[in-house]
C-alpha cells in the first residue's frame, strides 16, 4: 500500500452506474471508451472489500419511454418541451427492458450478493440518477437499501460520467452520503462535458478520486 492509498471505511458501499451494453462503443447510445471501465471495476472488486455491499444500477426503459426520439418523430439528441414544461433531451432508444442492450456489459463481474437497482422504468419520466427521476416524482429503492445497510460512504463509478453518474453523485451528496467519484472507472460523452461534470461534483461536496487510491 502506498501513502496515497485509502482504506475503505467500515460503512461504505460501491455503486456501479449503468455499465450496460447499449452504453459501450457498439451500443445504441455509445460512450467513447465505455468498455474500458469493465476491467478497472473488476480489478477494484478483486482487491477491495466494500463492507455494506455492491450496488449496480440499470437503465430499464419501456419501449414507449419519453426520452426516445422515435417516440416523438424527432432526431436523436434534439430537445423537446414536454407537457410538464420540462426540457427533455431525446436519445436514441437504449436499454429497453428485456433486450440485449439493457444487459450488463459482457465480462463485468456481478456477484450473487450484489443488489441491482432499476431506473427509468416510468415511461413518462426520464431518470438519470440512480436515486430519483429527473423531476423527483419517483425514487428508486437505492436510498432505502443503503439506509438499511447503514451506508455513510458511497463510492460511485460507471457510465456516463457527465450524465447518469453526475446526477447520481449530486443526489448522493444531497442525501447526506460521503460521496466519492472513482474517475478512472467512469467515462464521459466528451472531454468538455467530463470537465464540467467533475467541477459540478466537487462544487457540490463530492470527493474525486481513482480506484488506485482505494484498498
Amino acid at each position: 500500500m502506498n501513502n496515497t492509498t485509502a482504506m475503505v471505511p467500515p460503512r461504505s458501499a460501491l455503486l456501479i452506474v449503468d455499465v450496460q451494453r447499449d452504453f459501450l462503443p457498439e451500443g445504441s447510445l455509445a460512450v467513447p471508451q465505455g468498455d474500458e471501465v469493465v476491467s478497472i471495476i473488476n480489478s477494484l472488486r478483486a482487491r477491495a472489500t466494500f463492507p455494506c455491499g455492491v450496488f449496480l444500477s440499470k437503465d430499464w426503459h419501456p419501449p414507449t419511454h419519453v426520452s426516445f426520439c422515435n417516440n416523438h418523430g424527432a432526431e436523436p439528441f434534439s430537445e423537446k418541451t414536454l407537457v410538464s414544461g420540462h426540457r427533455q433531451t431525446l436519445w436514441p432508444p437504449h436499454c429497453v427492458q428485456g433486450t440485449r442492450g439493457a444487459e450488463f456489459a459482457g465480462g463485468l463481474v456481478v456477484e450473487m450478493g450484489d443488489k441491482v437497482i432499476l431506473k427509468g422504468t416510468h415511461e413518462e419520466h426520464d431518470s438519470y440518477s440512480a436515486f430519483f427521476d429527473n423531476l423527483k416524482k419517483h425514487q428508486t429503492e437505492l436510498h432505502q437499501c443503503l439506509t438499511v445497510e447503514g451506508v455513510d460512504t458511497l463510492y460511485v463509478c460507471g457510465l456516463a460520467l457527465d450524465v447518469c453518474v453526475l446526477f447520481t453523485v449530486l443526489d448522493a451528496v444531497a442525501l447526506g452520503y460521503n460521496t466519492v467519484l472513482l474517475e478512472d472507472a467512469s467515462r464521459a460523452l466528451s472531454r468538455a462535458s467530463h470537465d464540467s461534470a467533475i467541477s459540478k461534483m466537487r462544487d457540490a461536496g463530492a470527493t474525486v478520486s481513482t480506484t488506485r487510491e482505494v484498498e
